[in-house]
């Protein structure tokens, strides 16, 4: 095996890993029902798409930065839905209905660190998107940071560790 397929297979062995860490995480923060509110002031972040137009069936390239942190030190990952026909909710309660994508922090992501240089690769997260509809869309998810840099051993995020930013960035779908 080469090093290029080894970094392959392990880059999603570990996605699939941070997405059974979600999913155990996102399951103990409903089951205790706790959706906790930050205001602007207590955190800062952007998305950024490389343009605000693509072509039907081409990923949308974008980047999530964490520009003020609520923890001091912290790390992200981006959840972003993956279905034109189903949209997440600006409330994020119907999260665990629709169909989603998991995205990891540069630290984890080492194919993409070539491409941000110079940024905080714990606060940064490159994410995309495919659209099948031609028209005005938009692309929504939210920024889940998580206290300490590092991904939990357990698989399992304490609620008070915990914060989700949802965001939405308008975009228009055009023909190939």
């Amino acid at each position: 095996m080469s090093n290029n397929s080894k970094k392959s297979y392990y880059f999603i062995l570990f996605s699939t890993f941070a997405l059974i860490i979600i999913q155990f995480a996102s399951c103990k923060i409903e089951k205790e029902n706790q959706f906790k509110v930050v205001t602007k002031q207590q955190v800062a972040y952007k998305i950024e798409t490389i343009s605000d137009t693509v072509n039907v069936n081409e990923y949308l390239k974008s980047f999530a930065y964490l520009e003020k942190s609520y923890f001091k030190n912290s790390g992200m990952m981006v959840i972003v839905d993956n279905d034109d026909d189903y949209n997440l909710k600006k409330d994020l309660s119907n999260e665990f209905d629709i169909n989603r994508d998991l995205y990891l922090n540069l630290k984890y992501d080492t194919i993409n660190q070539k491409w941000m240089e110079g940024n905080d690769f714990d606060k940064t997260v490159v994410f995309g998107r495919k659209f099948k509809y031609v028209g005005k869309d938009t692309i929504r998810g939210y920024i889940l940071e998580y206290q300490n840099k590092d991904l939990p051993i357990d698989s399992v995020f304490k609620s008070e560790k915990v914060y989700k930013y949802y965001f939405e960035k308008e975009i228009f779908v055009i023909p190939r």
